[in-house]
């Protein structure tokens, strides 16, 4: 019992390792943290001749995960 136990946790560790591994080489090595990434400051402009026009749709029915529509 007790080497099924030791066979068990190494089994778990080296997968958990493995993991880990994989997980710290494959993380984006070009990645900036937010705080040093430069800020712009955005101004948006409405124009009062463009309106949004929305379809107003109803809510999903149970089990209806995709709709498809005609408009174009």
């Amino acid at each position: 019992m007790k080497q099924k136990l030791v066979v068990v946790i190494s089994v778990f560790l080296l997968l958990f390792t493995g993991a880990w591994i994989i997980d710290q080489r494959s993380k984006r090595r070009d990645e900036v943290p937010i705080a040093e990434t430069n800020v712009l400051k955005v101004k948006f402009v409405s124009d009062q001749k463009q309106t949004i026009h929305r379809k107003q749709t109803k809510p999903f029915a149970p089990r209806e995960y995709v709709r498809i529509s005609n408009t174009y």
